[in-house]
């Protein structure tokens, strides 16, 4: 009976001590990264918009100079980028997290006007309170 009651209490304490641990199920920002350009390839602007910071998001895209947009503003301004180069693939040379910053830096192969073109891409992200992350820059060259 003793030895019962022990495994009891062992069991209790254990469920106590999971229950008090802060879970931590974010994921890696390279999940985030095929969610995102997985996003930007179909042009699914309603996927995207989950992806970005619902605050501001600093975006610029060659020849405009950057700004601050909010998350509308940033969803019309890729789909005006993308509707005149259709994207043809991503390839990343760099993603790193580093704390509740993160980076990914790579290229994008479009079409403009049948010729293949290759521009720089930079997407910066930042953690948010439920340790997501969120896209809070985009820069296209």
């Amino acid at each position: 009976m003793k030895a019962r009651l022990k495994l009891q209490g062992i069991g209790v304490i254990a469920a106590v001590i999971f229950l008090c641990t802060p879970a931590v199920h974010a994921d890696p920002l390279s999940a985030h990264l095929k969610r995102l350009t997985s996003a930007l390839s179909s042009r699914n602007l309603d996927s995207l918009r989950m992806l970005i910071d619902p605050s501001r998001i600093y975006v610029e895209i060659a020849p405009k100079d950057g700004a601050y947009l909010t998350p509308a503003q940033t969803l019309a301004v890729i789909e005006s980028f993308f509707n005149t180069h259709p994207p043809l693939s991503f390839s990343y040379i760099l993603v790193r997290e580093e704390g509740e910053n993160g980076i990914a830096l790579g290229s994008l192969a479009s079409s403009e006007s049948g010729i293949k073109t290759t521009h720089r891409v930079n997407f910066g992200f930042k953690k948010n309170s439920s340790n997501n992350w969120l896209l809070n820059r985009v820069t296209i060259h």
